[in-house]
């Protein structure tokens, strides 16, 4: 693999981390707890 392959594979696997991160960020977040009574947060 010459370097400009390694160069561009580099540069899709931190584009693909940095879309996973930012999709991440931008989720809403989902509320913890099982609403079977053991007092966990949520009813």
């Amino acid at each position: 693999m010459n370097l400009h392959c390694q160069t561009l594979l580099a540069l899709a696997i931190v584009s693909i981390t940095l879309g996973i991160f930012t999709v991440r960020l931008f989720m809403p977040k989902k509320k913890s707890g099982c609403g079977k009574g053991c007092d966990c947060g949520k009813s």
